[in-house]
């Protein structure tokens, strides 16, 4: 598979179209903290970090870097004490999609590290049948889903069908393949085409999910001990990528059918009876694209991760006909956009964002509602193509980033310190 280099597979197949800047705001000053705490990131004082027109201080701690396919973005737990890599994988745009009805006999493998003062440790790779996802699961819960807190993981089989499961966090067998994908605890394991797995904070699971050789996907819940229940797709259409809102109102998913992508808001949490839940409807719809296919609804959330949705319940997307980041309130209908050139985001909770693009990752004020952030709104904290991810660490002052390369991934901590 050709090399993406920080989020290239987010931009491509999009065009910009353009987007008015508000007018100029004075620019910040971004310096490093005068006393990195290399040595233990967990030391730092948590203090909030804001974007005002002062200054900010930073320090950027280089983990390492891992074996990496030089696609898939890493996930992170949200204590920030391991990280999932896509070690390696053979997986095509075809079975990334889920769209086609077979499977790769070696898909690719999943390693986990945890994260310990500043190095990176190995704790266990799983395959070779395994496509890492998007975001990690906290595991049971009082809602009654049985599952470890770990990493969320694909397995495309030969068959057609298409398992979700977990790696857990603490699996055991650091670099050792031998045992194939032993570790995983499977979640959906059946004969259909199971996909885009997202998680709750409650321990609830949504998916896409479709017959082998039918076209489109319905959307699979996982909310309570009685199992999975799926709304079916909708006339000509599919329900793919969905993820949940962090104040726990919506479920999200993108609607692809004929050319269109439609973001759309379910209520949560979902029906609980049969006749109700198959009568689910959208309260709110935020079209996107009418020119889309499947790699352009998966170019818009997916490589987010569990960023697709803010602190505030907001849901952000990288928005094919702005080229740029764009979060959406359902409840206003309200569009806000980060600044030109962003590919990635991740709320720090503190009315700011932490920004990557093609050439730095930056610090910017949360996006106003239905207006554009300034570029220069933004404290600059590496001139280079570092990718954020959430969700954010140490009460939103600190976020991971990672630079993909050809074989490596290059790791890092950004911890912030506002003054």
């Amino acid at each position: 598979m050709t090399v993406r280099i920080a989020l290239a597979a987010l931009a491509a197949c999009v065009t910009a179209l353009g987007c008015a800047p508000p007018a100029a705001r004075p620019s910040p000053v971004a310096t490093r903290a005068s006393e990195p705490q290399a040595a233990s990131r967990r030391e730092v004082a948590s203090g909030e970090a804001r974007v005002t027109g002062g200054e900010i201080q930073y320090s950027f701690v280089r983990l390492g870097r891992v074996p990496h396919d030089g696609f898939a973005l890493p996930v992170t737990d949200p204590s920030g004490s391991f990280i999932a890599v896509q070690e390696r994988s053979s997986a095509d745009w075809p079975t990334l999609l889920a769209s086609v009805d077979g499977g790769v006999p070696e898909a690719g493998a999943v390693a986990i590290h945890a994260i310990s003062g500043a190095t990176l440790v190995p704790k266990a790779s799983a395959g070779p049948d395994l496509l890492l996802g998007r975001m990690c699961t906290p595991g049971s819960s009082a809602v009654g889903v049985t599952h470890p807190a770990g990493v969320l993981v694909e397995s495309p089989r030969l068959d057609g069908s298409r398992w979700i499961g977990v790696l857990p966090w603490d699996a055991a067998g650091a670099a050792d393949t031998s045992g194939g994908s032993g570790a995983v605890r499977w979640i959906a394991r059946n004969s259909a085409v199971n996909a885009f797995a997202a998680a709750h904070t409650d321990g609830s699971l949504a998916w896409s999910a479709r017959e082998r050789g039918v076209p489109h996907f319905g959307l699979a819940v996982l909310d309570g001990p009685e199992g999975a229940r799926v709304l079916p797709a909708p006339d000509g259409a599919s329900l793919v990528a969905p993820f949940f809102a962090a104040d726990g109102r919506h479920l999200y998913a993108l609607r692809l059918g004929d050319g269109t992508l439609t973001l759309v808001a379910y209520p949560w949490p979902a029906p609980r009876g049969a006749e109700a839940f198959a009568a689910w409807k959208p309260v709110a719809e935020l079209p996107l694209s009418w020119r889309a296919d499947a790699r352009t609804a998966y170019q818009s959330v997916v490589p987010l991760g569990a960023s697709a949705s803010t602190t505030r319940g907001h849901a952000m997307v990288f928005h094919p006909r702005f080229a740029r980041i764009a979060l959406w309130d359902p409840s206003s209908g309200a569009v806000s956009l980060a600044s030109a050139d962003s590919l990635a985001a991740t709320d720090l909770g503190n009315d700011a964002v932490a920004v990557g693009g093609r050439r730095r990752l930056a610090v910017e004020p949360y996006p106003t509602s239905g207006d554009a952030t300034d570029s220069r709104a933004g404290i600059s904290v590496i001139e280079a193509p570092w990718v954020p991810r959430g969700p954010a660490i140490l009460n939103g002052s600190g976020v991971l980033a990672f630079r993909p390369e050809a074989r490596e991934i290059d790791c890092a901590v950004i911890e912030l310190r506002g003054r």
